[in-house]
């Protein structure tokens, strides 16, 4: 970054104005933008559905602007859906009612004309006035303060049509929005590409799991040989249980621990370094586990999911919480890494969910975990070259997964820069 913008934000950070800049209402912004209001730019589409599934039903959504049929599992459109609001291609809308005070605006980018729910208020852009991307840039990443204080309600908080026309919006120069706009649907087209060759890399590690893991599939790796047979988990090790390590546990310390929601959320078929830590106390009371251990979630909501497993790479022993079943392969049979990724592939989650109890929390048990099957290779030989053919496979889709989480970084970064004038750019 040069040392001029340096200087400029260290002095906006001070209060103080800099060279070239006024302040306003919106805070310190080039003395060549406005200080105008959204009800300048945008204007409301009245347009209303005449008959039942007059257009295809979307869903607004914080990740985008969806098809409802591709956003639910299910079909879940109304029968009744005449007099929705019309959206036509390139135009704006937004759910009016949120339960925390979150509001996201979605293009309509996908279909020539959609409907959406009378909760969704429908507007375009007027573009001899605004460029849509800073505008719509400007609306879900800089209105956090000011829609607070316009919302109102208490068990869902709503932004009327009429408080949106009120908001203020910084208006460049209408050549400087287009610059801005040019740069941040760059890093939008980077991150598309990365997000397509991300799901490119997740269908080969699929195909892996697919066809490497299945001794019928005609897929084997060359110069082994010898038949698959059915092992049972009784069979390939040791099984134990965690102990309770509560949130609370995890609010300080240094000692690496886990808890099943961990392995839910924080890691997949195996992980080297922990996300959760205790004190020293706790840790010394809980089970540990070293290199080369499974651990299972012993509950969940979802029958498909109860039962996840991870193996434990790290260096250092770890402590284990409570509802995780423990398993210690016998590393002679059984390499842990091709066992965990045997675990996770269909067969075996099928196993898992018909072995689940109860309803709304489901429920699996280390006796249930000791009944499952795989296929193992005649050899650890095998197992391991296995493993690693599907181990560098999940290491590319990190790899990628980190690249795109740092495009979305930089693109915050430039809005934070670009939306309030602190770096300008030639128009």
């Amino acid at each position: 970054m040069k040392e001029s913008i340096k200087k400029r934000i260290e002095a906006v950070r001070r209060g103080e104005v800099p060279e070239g800049y006024k302040r306003t209402d919106l805070g310190v912004m080039p003395e060549e933008w406005s200080d105008s209001t959204i009800g300048k730019v945008i204007a409301f589409h009245s347009e209303k559905s005449t008959i039942n599934n007059e257009y295809p039903v979307l869903t607004s959504a914080r990740s985008g602007l969806v098809l409802q049929t591709e956003y639910f599992e299910d079909q879940v459109t109304r029968e009744e859906n005449a007099g929705y609001n019309v959206i036509p291609y390139g135009y704006v809308t937004y759910r009016s009612r949120s339960d925390d005070g979150r509001f996201t605006f979605n293009q309509n980018q996908i279909i020539e004309r959609g409907i959406v729910s009378c909760f969704y208020p429908v507007f375009r852009i007027i573009e001899d006035l605004a460029e849509p991307t800073f505008v719509l840039s400007y609306l879900n990443n800089h209105l956090g303060r000011q829609i607070v204080k316009e919302i109102v309600g208490t068990s869902q908080l709503v932004l009327s049509e009429k408080k949106l026309l009120e908001l203020r919006l910084p208006c460049p120069p209408l050549a400087e929005q287009q610059k801005i706009a040019e740069i941040l649907t760059t890093c939008d087209r980077v991150i598309e590409l990365k997000q397509k060759l991300l799901e490119e890399k997740r269908r080969q590690k699929q195909w892996l799991l697919q066809k490497l893991l299945d001794p019928n599939s005609g897929v084997r790796i060359p110069g082994y040989a010898g038949k698959w047979k059915p092992r049972r988990l009784r069979d390939l090790g040791s099984f134990s249980k965690g102990s309770g390590i509560s949130n609370d546990d995890c609010s300080s310390g240094d000692r690496p621990c886990i808890k099943y929601g961990d392995i839910y959320v924080a890691y997949g078929e195996h992980f080297t370094d922990a996300v959760s830590h205790t004190e020293e106390d706790v840790f010394e009371k809980a089970p540990t586990v070293s290199e080369g251990a499974l651990l299972f979630t012993g509950s969940g909501e979802d029958p498909k999911e109860i039962g996840k497993c991870t193996v434990y790479l790290g260096n250092e022993p770890i402590a284990v919480g409570g509802d995780i079943i423990i398993m210690n392969p016998k590393r002679t049979m059984i390499n842990p890494t091709f066992l965990a990724y045997s675990l996770n592939a269909y067969p075996a989650i099928k196993q898992k969910a018909c072995l689940g109890q109860g309803y709304s929390i489901v429920h699996i048990y280390g006796e249930d975990i000791k009944k499952i099957s795989v296929y193992v290779p005649p050899t650890i030989e095998e197992q391991e070259r296995i493993a690693e053919i599907i181990k560098e496979s999940n290491s590319s889709i990190c790899l990628i997964e980190d690249e795109i989480a740092e495009w979305h970084q930089m693109k915050k970064a430039l809005m934070q820069l670009l939306l309030t004038g602190l770096v300008r750019v030639n128009a």
